[in-house]
């Protein structure tokens, strides 16, 4: 690898469409990596937060809403620009669509834990009690046990995947729109869903794991799925999700994310 000396410091996302290092991450940028979206103000101010919109082509920035209902972008779809309010020491709570243009946010739910938007409908968190052996119940950050299905229309959740004694994540989605989900067992999974009666796990760790196991969704390209490791071991790894499988394609013995997918 060639370090690159032009890129900006706190990058974090490579825009293909323009060529050019972007200081938000890939799920704020839109679809067609013409514009990304942030916000302005965080949990502690307890002030008014601000919805930017900036043309990457011009570097133009414009406020296209202001409001205390939320402070965090979920993601920039085709559908518009989903969000989110964020909690100090909990998950974000609620989702809201704003249209690019401005305008009065459409609330889809109050009540979804952790929200993201894939497949054509959000994605939360939630518990379900009937679990003989639930994680960390009554901490600060309680640990969650079911990933729900909310229609973006109607904001109803469905229970679409569930795992007795497990902490699980909604991480991302695969080329076709299904949840890749991590599950902190006693030891890592990673399922895909498929519906909600099919689950098909594509990864497990072992106690005694030789490489980094999987803990970020980075990047989706036309190779497959892109997701990385940076934590374990003093080392960092990249994995690649294809055809039903998950493989170790590198592994660094320094501090390495994936910024963007392949580029041809």
């Amino acid at each position: 690898m060639v370090p690159d000396s032009s890129v900006p410091l706190n990058s974090l996302f490579y825009d293909r469409a323009f060529s050019r290092w972007l200081q938000v991450g890939r799920s704020q940028v839109s679809p067609d990596g013409r514009r990304y979206a942030y916000t302005e103000g965080t949990i502690t101010d307890n002030k008014m937060s601000k919805v930017h919109v900036v043309d990457i082509a011009t570097g133009a920035d414009r406020v296209i809403a202001t409001s205390r209902s939320f402070d965090a972008v979920v993601d920039f779809g085709a559908q518009g620009i989903y969000l989110t309010l964020a909690e100090l020491d909990a998950y974000a709570v609620g989702l809201w669509r704003l249209d690019p243009a401005g305008g009065t946010p459409r609330l889809i739910s109050s009540t979804i834990l952790d929200p993201s938007v894939g497949g054509g409908a959000a994605w939360g968190l939630g518990f379900n009690p009937a679990d003989p052996t639930p994680q960390h119940q009554g901490a600060i950050l309680n640990s969650q046990n079911r990933v729900l299905r909310y229609d973006l229309s109607t904001g109803k959740p469905t229970p679409w995947f569930y795992r007795s004694g497990a902490w699980v994540s909604v991480w991302g989605f695969d080329g076709a729109g299904r949840p890749i989900v991590g599950v902190d067992l006693q030891v890592a999974e990673l399922w895909v869903l498929s519906s909600s009666t099919r689950a098909t796990r594509i990864f497990q760790s072992t106690r005694e794991f030789t490489v980094p196991v999987p803990d970020r969704f980075a990047a989706i390209d036309k190779q497959g799925v892109w997701l990385d490791a940076t934590v374990d071991l003093g080392l960092s790894s990249v994995w690649l999700y294809r055809a039903g499988s998950l493989q170790n394609v590198a592994t660094f013995n320094k501090w390495v994310e994936v910024a963007g997918g392949c580029i041809p």
